[in-house]
């Protein structure tokens, strides 16, 4: 049990505070959105027990489809959001069709927008009591501080007045009534980058090519895409750890690495076969048979689209348009083409693959002789760039017109 003066100074908030009959609700008395239009009971205990809580949760289980109800009835028609491009994504199926919209999501997930310069902190009464998040903005598009307010975090403390004077077989029911969720914890994720083995990041022989392919840049940021190749080519693919050694080397957030990374499909988050076989099934290929080729595939090597091999050869990916629709059907192997395969083509190419042999059948060009280099391979030959020719990461804005300009 646990009493309400107990709950308020440890901070509890949710079914916990109110289990001792402490009438806290953050929709009733700090309402937001459009609670103050609703009508709802603010559920409450008596004796702060494991019951109290448990109760709660049924009973809010009642209001919250309560509030469902009214809500239906009072909804309006039109747009569920925002129509203004610049702070709200295009629908999917314009980003295919618009070059204009497709710039717009671009610039949303990578730059994201600017707001005013100031702090705030804004909370909402989640199922397991206050979920707060306070920003602190400098006028950028990215916050100068951020913090959440998690009520799990803050609920544990209530544990050892909980069980005070209890039975260890009460201990799960008692942990269980806190209901603690501790995703929103940074201490596991700060654990795994300090325990992450090195390979994760960058070596110190691809952090050198790194700094000298930053250096081509005017802005270090702008480097971004060739270093997760390069990030991609030392793994196999692109790891967390690998994405905030980036940030670091560019100095940015590593939430602009990530919004870069999983902007482009070739860039893959987790491991994937040493050959990524993309089946295209959009329309050309799939009236040519696409669909049947890629059965045959996954019948093949024993796998579905999505999946890697057991001996971690090959990876199928079933992909919209790999852009050679006059060729269909066709297929790409760590993105070299190949030209209206057919299910024993496909026999062909696999057993080349497997062999270390360069499949020739139905490929759109030859290339050297060997196999295919592994996925990830950006290049075979590295280009270096004398240091002379270096960008040196000036401020492009600061730099001097061209003469050619100046005499225009």
């Amino acid at each position: 049990m646990i009493s309400t003066e107990e709950a308020l100074d440890l901070g509890a908030t949710g079914p916990i505070l109110r289990s001792t009959g402490y009438a806290w609700d953050l929709r009733r008395d700090l309402p937001y959105l459009r609670y103050d239009q609703v009508d709802f009971d603010v559920v409450v205990g008596t004796f702060g027990d494991c019951f109290d809580r448990y109760a709660i949760r049924l009973n809010e289980i009642r209001e919250s489809m309560k509030i469902v109800y009214q809500i239906l009835e009072k909804l309006p028609k039109g747009d569920y959001k925002a129509q203004d491009r610049k702070v709200t994504p295009p629908p999917r199926a314009r980003i295919d069709e618009s070059m204009e919209a497709l710039i717009h999501h671009f610039k949303i997930y990578t730059e994201g927008f600017k707001v005013p310069e100031g702090e705030v902190y804004v909370a909402v009464e989640s199922p397991r009591g206050e979920l707060g998040c306070y920003l602190v903005s400098d006028g950028t598009s990215k916050p100068y501080r951020m913090h959440i307010r998690g009520p799990s975090f803050v609920n544990l403390q209530c544990l050892p007045h909980m069980m005070a004077d209890s039975l260890i077989a009460d201990t799960v029911a008692i942990i269980s009534s806190v209901d603690p969720i501790m995703g929103r914890s940074t201490g596991e994720r700060a654990r795994r980058d300090k325990e992450a083995p090195a390979v994760s990041r960058l070596t110190p022989e691809n952090e050198a090519v790194a700094r000298e392919i930053i250096s081509r840049y005017p802005r270090p940021k702008s480097a971004l895409i060739p270093l997760l190749h390069l990030s991609q080519e030392q793994n196999g693919h692109v790891t967390d750890e690998a994405m905030v050694h980036l940030a670091e080397l560019v100095g940015v957030t590593p939430a602009e690495v990530i919004g870069t990374c999983t902007f482009y499909e070739m860039f893959k988050r987790e491991p994937v076969g040493r050959y990524v076989v993309n089946i295209c099934t959009n329309i050309a290929c799939q009236l040519l048979g696409a669909e049947e080729l890629l059965h045959h595939a996954e019948h093949r090597l024993g796998i579905k689209a999505g999946n890697t091999t057991p001996d971690g050869l090959f990876t199928i990916e079933d992909v919209e348009c790999v852009a050679a629709c006059t060729e269909a059907p066709c297929l790409t192997v760590n993105y070299r083409y190949f030209y209206k395969v057919d299910p024993e083509d496909f026999d062909v190419i696999v057993e080349d693959l497997r062999n270390g042999r360069r499949p020739t059948r139905k490929a759109a060009e030859t290339g050297p002789d060997g196999a295919i280099p592994a996925h990830g391979t950006l290049a075979l030959e590295r280009q270096h760039i004398p240091a002379e020719r270096a960008a040196g990461n000036a401020d492009p804005d600061s730099a001097p017109a061209p003469v050619w300009l100046e005499q225009a």
